[in-house]
């Protein structure tokens, strides 16, 4: 294994020179299973585990484990550029209320801004179809 890699002096990254699969990673042919070189450098030098590797120098030939982290498949996707990642990143509402455990209710999964629900309800319009739902149950 040790013939394959390539290591760059300037950024510390071990680079893989065998196979690599369509997506771009390294691959090695341990006993019968191809399996991704990282994985295996890693379970080499740090001990396997079960957790995704995420190369933290963002070079997915690199097999160096000081460039990679453990982390959940959830980890993954919260540091991802996905709207529902940005939106868990997010520390204030829409109307600049900060999400904090008393201002903040959470609905199906989703956080909802006390404040905001609360002034919501407050409007002209909501006050009238309370009221007019109102009058729709006594009768």
């Amino acid at each position: 294994m040790e013939a394959r890699i390539e290591r760059q002096e300037s950024t510390g990254c071990w680079l893989w020179t065998g196979g690599v699969t369509t997506g771009g990673y390294s691959v090695s042919c341990g006993g019968l299973a191809i399996q991704l070189a990282h994985r295996v450098m890693y379970a080499i030098l740090l001990g396997d585990t079960e957790l995704r590797l995420v190369h933290l120098c963002g070079v997915s030939l690199c097999v160096n484990p000081d460039h990679m982290e453990a982390v959940t498949m959830g980890e993954i996707i919260k540091r991802g550029q996905t709207p529902p990642a940005r939106h868990s990143r997010k520390t204030w509402c829409n109307n600049g209320h900060e999400f904090t455990e008393d201002n903040t209710r959470r609905i199906k999964g989703h956080r909802v801004c006390k404040r905001c629900k609360l002034d919501q309800s407050r409007t002209p319009k909501t006050k009238a179809r309370q009221a007019a739902y109102r009058l729709s149950r006594r009768g």
